[in-house]
């Protein structure tokens, strides 16, 4: 039985390893991502945006594909938060969420795909601003929409996850997870890219360290010798 139970535990600690990577790096390239963002007051601001894609070419699509790719990278950090509390016994209102939290962020996507558009415009000598602004007519209701989405979800995850967390990581997190979900709101650029961003490693951070000590725990229970029958 104890070959068994150490490949049990080793499965477990793969897994878990996953978790917390998922975790820690996915809100991290997205803040690192909203801060090499070019300074843009109100979003969407197309006389801003011009002078920034002009300002930098090569900077405005690093930020663009950093924040594609970080929203992607939450959705997957979603689902290993996800499994986590299915694992721990919350298995209704995670389970609620993840749909809306995973769609939330596929259209949070879509946002700075569209911002590529500006970048052909300047690059080809095309209208910057009249590029912008026949982006805003769709990037207003998809960034909307998203925010809605993402804040479904994160109401249902804060109230699933409360059930779970270990006291000393609660109040951050949920406050945190509140941060988010706020922010994701409100077209002030400090407000939605800083804000949203440094919520984010404040929610998913102490989660992946729970995450990890519990692995921990677990392994060295696992690794005790069985008593002798």
């Amino acid at each position: 039985m104890q070959p068994a139970a150490s490949q049990q535990s080793l499965s477990e600690q793969t897994i878990a390893r996953a978790r917390v990577t998922i975790l820690a790096v996915a809100p991290l390239i997205l803040l690192a991502s909203f801060v090499y963002h070019p300074h843009i007051v109100l979003l969407p601001d197309a006389e801003a945006v011009a002078h920034a894609v002009q300002m930098d070419h090569q900077r405005w699509a690093i930020a663009h594909f950093g924040v594609g790719l970080g929203a992607a990278l939450m959705a997957l950090a979603y689902i290993a938060l996800r499994a986590f509390l299915r694992d721990a016994g919350e298995n209704r209102w995670s389970a609620i969420a993840l749909p809306f939290l995973v769609f939330g962020s596929g259209l949070y996507v879509f946002l700075p795909g569209m911002e590529f558009t500006v970048l052909a415009a300047s690059a080809t000598g095309g209208d910057i601003v009249a590029s912008q602004h026949v982006i805003d007519v769709w990037f207003v209701p998809i960034m909307m929409s998203s925010a809605l989405m993402n804040a479904v979800g994160l109401g249902f995850l804060m109230r699933g996850i409360g059930r779970v967390l270990d006291a000393r990581v609660k109040p951050m997190v949920l406050t945190a997870l509140g941060l988010m979900a706020v922010s994701r709101f409100v077209p002030i650029g400090p407000v939605h890219f800083y804000v949203q961003g440094l919520a984010g490693l404040a929610a998913l951070w102490p989660v992946a360290w729970e995450i990890s000590r519990r692995a921990t725990t677990q392994a060295v229970a696992h690794s005790r010798p069985m008593p002798a029958t």
